[in-house]
C-alpha cells in the first residue's frame, strides 16, 4: 500500500540477546501454542495476540527483517518532506528504545540527524540554520537531555495544562505547539551532532521482562531548520519531530501524568496536518501478551486519524525579530513585576530562553 505519509506500521521483535529491538529475559513457553501470531501476505496484513486481531497495519515488518530496513523505508521520504518545509513527526511505541538508540546500528532519529545534515551541506546553496534539542518526561520531571538539568514535579501547580517549577514549558500559543526553555545546539559540525548523541544516550532506562533497557521516560528530540530566503527576506522554518514513548504500560511513567504536555506536542500527528509515522514494535513473549495489546490499541487510534498536510508559511525575517524582541521584553517585564513564586515565572523565564534563540538564528541567516 502506498505511504502517503501518514502510517501506523508494526515491527516485531527477534527472539535473541538483548539489545535494542531485540528480545531479552522474557519467559517463553515451548509446550504451547504462541500468543502472537502475524500475517505479511499482501492486502492481508494483521497481527494476533490470542483471540483478537488488529488489521489496521499498513505494513507488518517480521522479526527477520533488520532495523536498517524499516528505516530506508520510511524514513528518507520523511525527511525529503522536512527539508521540504513540512513538519514532521514520527513516534515509536511499545517495547524497547526502538528510535533513540545510539549504537553502531543507530535508531531511527540519529540516522535522521546524520541523513538531514548530510542532505544540506550537500544541496543547500541558501542560508539556513538546522537546531537540535532534546528533552525527557521522566519521574522526576521534564529533563534537558543537553545538560542533564530537570525539575521536580512534587506539588506541582498547572497554568494552561503546563508544570509550574519546570525550566521546559510548553507554548501552546505557536503553531505548531513547541517545548520552550531548553537547551538547543546548532548543528555546525560532526562535533555538534556527537553531542546530540550523547545527550540522547542519557535517556532513562532500565531492564524489564520486555526488554533489557526499556525506557523509563517519554522522549522527544527535535531538528529544527530554518532556511532563509535571500530574494525575499523571509524564513521557512520546519521541524523533525521524533517521540520515543515509555515502554511499558504500567511503568512508573504514564500517558496522564504528561497529558498537558503530550497532546500539544503531538497535536499535528493528532490532527494529520504533519506528514507522520507511528512504530508500534512488539515482544514476542507470552509474559508481554498485555504491553502488546496496549502497543497495538494505542497505533490503530492513531491509524483513524485523516491526513491533510499544511505546510507552514515563509515569515518575514524582520518579522520573526521583532516579535522575539517583543516576547522577550514582556517576559522579562513581568518577571520585573512578579513575586519571586508566581504561577507564571517558569513560563516566563522559558520565553525569554526561547526568544534569545530565535534571535540568534535571525542574526546567524544574516552573517
Amino acid at each position: 500500500m502506498e505511504d502517503n505519509g501518514g502510517m501506523s506500521v508494526v515491527r516485531l521483535k527477534p527472539l535473541g540477546a538483548g539489545g535494542c529491538c531485540v528480545e531479552s529475559s522474557a519467559e517463553s513457553k515451548t509446550d504451547a501454542s504462541p500468543p502472537l501470531t502475524y500475517n505479511i501476505a499482501p492486502g492481508n496484513k494483521s497481527i494476533t495476540v490470542y483471540n483478537k486481531t488488529w488489521s489496521y497495519p499498513k505494513h507488518v515488518i517480521p522479526p527477520t527483517s533488520f532495523q536498517e530496513e524499516t528505516y530506508d523505508k520510511f524514513v528518507p521520504v520523511r525527511i525529503q518532506s522536512c527539508l521540504e518545509g513540512f513538519n514532521v513527526s514520527i513516534m515509536a511505541a511499545g517495547a524497547g528504545e526502538y528510535g533513540t538508540t545510539v549504537t553502531p546500528n543507530y535508531g531511527i532519529f540519529p540516522q535522521s540527524i546524520i541523513e538531514i545534515y548530510n542532505k544540506l551541506k550537500e544541496a543547500r546553496s541558501t542560508p539556513y540554520v538546522l537546531m537540535a534539542s532534546t528533552i525527557e518526561l521522566a519521574i522526576t520531571g521534564a529533563v534537558d537531555m543537553l545538560t542533564g538539568e530537570s525539575a521536580s514535579r512534587e506539588g506541582e501547580t498547572c497554568y494552561w495544562g503546563l508544570s509550574q517549577g519546570s525550566k521546559i514549558q510548553v507554548n501552546v500559543s505557536s503553531n505548531p505547539p513547541k517545548a520552550i526553555g531548553q537547551s538547543c545546539i546548532v548543528l555546525n559540525d560532526e562535533s555538534d551532532i556527537l553531542k546530540i548523541f550523547q545527550a540522547i544516550s542519557s535517556r532513562n532506562t532500565a531492564g524489564t521482562e520486555m526488554n533489557d533497557s526499556s525506557s523509563r521516560s517519554h522522549c522527544f528530540a527535535w531538528l529544527t531548520l530554518f532556511a532563509l530566503d535571500p530574494a525575499t527576506d523571509k524564513v521557512q522554518t520546519s521541524r523533525f519531530q521524533f517521540v520515543d514513548l515509555a515502554g511499558k504500560k504500567g511503568t512508573e511513567i504514564s500517558f496522564r501524568k504528561y497529558i498537558g504536555e503530550l497532546v500539544p506536542l503531538l497535536s499535528e500527528s493528532l490532527t494529520g496536518t504533519a506528514p507522520s509515522l507511528i512504530i508500534v514494535c512488539l515482544s514476542q513473549a507470552p509474559a508481554n501478551v498485555m504491553q502488546c495489546k496496549f502497543a497495538l490499541d494505542f497505533g490503530a487510534t492513531f491509524n483513524k486519524l485523516i491526513v491533510n498536510f499544511k505546510k507552514p508559511k515563509f515569515v518575514n525575517i524582520q518579522s520573526i525579530e521583532k516579535k522575539a524582541t517583543e516576547a522577550k521584553e514582556t517576559a522579562e517585564g513581568a518577571l520585573a513585576r512578579s513575586q519571586a513564586q508566581s504561577k507564571t515565572r517558569s513560563l516566563r523565564e522559558a520565553q525569554i530562553v526561547d526568544a534569545d534563540y530565535l534571535l540568534m538564528v535571525v542574526e546567524m541567516l544574516r552573517s
